[in-house]
């Protein structure tokens, strides 16, 4: 428990530290062979940016599409794209669409170059002020720490698995610019775990809690870095996933798995503490005219003033080309507004009129037939001007993405109108959602333990508070399934989750490490809509896409088949 005692001390030395940065979009800077580099502010400090610069700011990350689109949640209409092929399973060593491998550790050489020689005397931040020149530095060199957590949590997060001889694995590690990763072993997850937390353990000593005010170092321009209410909640997450079924070596004890929760759930209900309350996301969360990050995000990338999302996203009748489409599995996922699912006779959800009444959070997802967008509705219908019969490039499951789109924007040619907006790495929600699930791993749904719960939350109360602020407004099923004990509401988180994080690349990775083979390979279901003789609408699910994720090897993603080759210390996860 010692790294927890260290982030408490960590986190009352946040009042004293600085950190800050005009800039909002990270600029890339790849001059540093040049000794100039080392004596130009801007020049350093691009090194260390290059960091960030490689972090996507795209919500739609994956060659223009969400990695939602190779789950049950999705499918793309971009056939071409490296998401379809990866949604049929077209993955290998040699050829993975996720692949991020080389990205990192050249982000790693940029911040072990910046340690190594940004932070000296030689470099000056402020010409104006020692002191000043100091809170710069501080600052940078908390954005580094939190940086490498950040590039390793990439690569653990991906890369990760279980070997042939039971034992689970990471990555190699490395922590200066001349310790090449080519010819080394991969450490054990554990240690990997360990290396990103003690980074961002470092990045707590540095870092601004949070960036408000006007003070040109530590204000809100500064929005859009690595913070420490950010580091905390990373800290949560990583240990969520470290916890979780797919990342046990063979052997594991009852008591070490218990510890892996337990960490988790401290970890989490510290940051809690600090974050504060979570901010329901709402159609202004998605962006507009402001430069303001949500307040639900703790970290989140700029995309600057832009239509390129609405243009990939929009129904083709309003100039776009409706790439990402919603299945009807996961319109089914959402409750009624009063918390029951549909498949509960009490829930009063009405499949003549499938719309009507649903959790708040639905209408954030969807647009679907008779849904209001811009001057009109949205006609799904066999017919109308936004169904596949009248255009192949329309929807296929009956659905259109609203997540993230912005209805002020224009695409009409001549007229066009863009809007800024974020995309969101890390949001309070998922500290939460991190805390419920862990907590109820260990004491079920109304358990706790005043030693590592301070705060004496529970994973029901958690699970309450959110649901209550996402709109919905009772809690007797949820109350009934938690009643039912540990299981039940596991399923019951996860599928909150699911929810919840819709459209936000989480789902992969959350059926992955639970190994939910039945899940990862469930068919995608749309909906034929047709209008019939009374005025109504009569709605028939279909499939629309197979997933063939049944051999378990696709719970790990392959290590690259070119790093295989070229270092025999690499040992391939199971099944590659």
């Amino acid at each position: 428990m010692a790294g927890y005692i260290r982030s408490l001390i960590f986190i009352a030395a946040l009042a004293i530290v600085a950190g800050c940065e005009d800039m909002l979009e990270p600029k890339a800077d790849s001059t540093y062979s040049s000794e100039d580099t080392w004596r130009l502010s801007e020049k350093a400090r691009g090194v260390l940016y290059n960091a960030y610069a490689a972090i996507t700011n795209k919500v739609d990350m994956y060659d223009d599409n969400f990695l939602d689109c190779a789950t049950s949640d999705a499918v793309t209409n971009d056939f071409e794209s490296d998401v379809y092929a990866l949604a049929y399973g077209s993955v290998t060593s040699a050829s993975n669409p996720l692949d991020i491998w080389n990205t990192a550790y050249a982000q790693f050489k940029n911040i072990h170059l910046f340690l190594e020689n940004g932070l000296n005397d030689n470099v000056r931040y402020s010409v104006v002020s020692d002191d000043v020149d100091l809170k710069y530095k501080r600052k940078y060199k908390g954005e580094a720490f939190f940086l490498r957590a950040w590039w390793g949590w990439q690569l653990l997060r991906l890369y990760g698995g279980k070997t042939s001889s039971g034992e689970v694995l990471g990555y190699p590690i490395v922590l200066n610019s001349s310790d090449g990763y080519d010819m080394k072993a991969r450490d054990t997850y554990e240690d990997c775990v360990e290396r990103i937390i003690e980074d961002l353990d470092s990045a707590l000593v540095y870092l601004p809690e949070k960036y408000t005010g006007n003070d040109p170092i530590t204000g809100t321009s500064g929005q859009g870095r690595a913070s420490g209410n950010a580091a905390l909640a990373l800290k949560a997450i990583v240990y969520l996933f470290a916890a979780s079924d797919a990342y046990q070596p063979d052997g594991i004890t009852e008591g070490e798995r218990r510890f892996k929760w337990i960490r988790t759930v401290y970890a989490a209900d510290v940051a809690m503490s600090h974050i504060g309350k979570t901010k329901p996301l709402s159609s202004a969360s998605f962006g507009g005219n402001s430069n303001n990050v949500d307040s639900e995000f703790l970290l989140a990338m700029s995309t600057g003033n832009s239509s390129d999302f609405e243009s990939r996203n929009y129904v083709t009748s309003y100039y776009g080309r409706a790439i990402t489409n919603p299945s009807q599995n996961l319109a089914d996922a959402f409750p009624m507004a009063n918390g029951y699912p549909i498949t509960d006779s009490r829930s009063g959800y009405d499949g003549n009129n499938p719309y009507e009444g649903r959790d708040p959070r639905f209408y954030l997802n969807f647009y679907y037939n008779g849904a209001a967008f811009q001057s009109r509705t949205i006609d799904i219908f066999e017919g109308g001007i936004d169904s596949i019969t009248s255009d192949e490039r329309n929807t296929r499951t009956g659905y259109y993405l609203r997540k993230w789109i912005v209805e002020t924007c224009n695409l009409t040619p001549g007229n066009a109108v863009s809007a800024h907006r974020y995309n969101p790495l890390i949001r309070k929600t998922e500290v939460y959602m991190a805390f419920a699930e862990a907590a109820n791993q260990i004491w079920g749904p109304y358990g706790t333990d005043p030693k590592y719960v301070p705060s004496g939350r529970t994973a029901y109360s958690v699970m309450q508070e959110l649901r209550e602020g996402a709109g919905i407004t009772g809690h007797e099923y949820m109350t009934e399934v938690a009643d039912a004990g540990k299981e039940a509401f596991d399923a019951f988180i996860m599928n909150e989750r699911r929810i919840e994080f819709s459209f936000e690349n989480r789902r992969w990775f959350d059926l992955r490490r639970n190994m939910m083979l039945d899940e990862m390979s469930e068919p995608v279901r749309g909906v034929d809509v047709t209008k019939t003789d009374d005025g109504g609408f009569r709605y028939e699910e279909k499939i629309v896409e197979d997933r063939h994720f049944e051999d378990p090897k696709y719970v790990y993603s392959p290590i690259p088949y070119g790093e295989i080759a070229k270092n025999p210390l690499l040992e391939q996860n199971v099944g590659w």
